[in-house]
């Protein structure tokens, strides 16, 4: 195989080794000496052969011994028992605020979508308050803040006052005392309990 794979490659003449006649072969001198040169090409290949797997395999045996010998030097890395715990806690942490920003990301989202509807609801009360009459007052305004009502009400407690006085007054008669009492015990309740919020001094008549 390798002399065919040399005859192939090889010139002779500017001719192949399969085109030169078979006399040129056998009696050309320069043939000859390509002859003797591939027979010792192949000696020397052979020698190699059977010498250099041996010389590669010592030199292999030698770098896996380094290569043992540097991974014996290379420590084991001892995590220590602070930087677990350490560790441990920044997972815990990490966890915690992971958690909370979900949450705080769920309310979020839910006042977002609450907002229009807050929104809405404050220009109602804004246009109702612009709404309110500011110069003109309104009816029920006038009706109690009237001159009609407040004589009215000065009218009540006028005659509210002088009906109290005249019970205070002490009667001459002791009967026609028990008969107004009789005939009118509803007006009584209410004149005690006047008189329990407002208490007024007693009058005394000169006779």
């Amino acid at each position: 195989m390798f002399e065919a794979a040399v005859q192939e490659n090889i010139l002779v003449n500017e001719m192949l080794w399969q085109e030169l006649p078979e006399e040129e072969l056998e009696h050309g001198n320069d043939i000859k000496v390509l002859d003797d040169e591939l027979d010792e090409c192949i000696k020397e290949t052979a020698t190699k052969r059977k010498k250099f797997p041996r010389k590669i395999c010592g030199h292999v045996a030698k770098t896996m011994k380094a290569e043992r010998e540097k991974l014996k030097l290379q420590q084991a890395v001892t995590i220590p028992k602070r930087t677990l715990q350490l560790h441990l806690e920044q997972v815990t942490t990490e966890t915690e605020l992971m958690e909370n920003a979900s949450i705080v990301s769920q309310e979020m989202n839910d006042i977002m979508k609450c907002l229009p509807a807050l929104m809405e609801k404050a220009d109602r009360l804004s246009q109702s308050l612009t709404l309110l009459p500011a110069i003109k007052p309104s009816e029920t305004h006038k009706a109690v803040f009237s001159s009609d009502t407040e004589r009215c009400f000065k009218t009540n407690n006028e005659e509210e006052v002088l009906s109290v006085r005249k019970m205070d007054v002490t009667p001459t008669e002791t009967g026609t005392t028990k008969t107004s009492e009789s005939r009118n015990p509803k007006r009584k309740k209410w004149a005690c309990n006047l008189i329990r919020k407002y208490p007024k001094r007693r009058l005394h008549l000169n006779h």
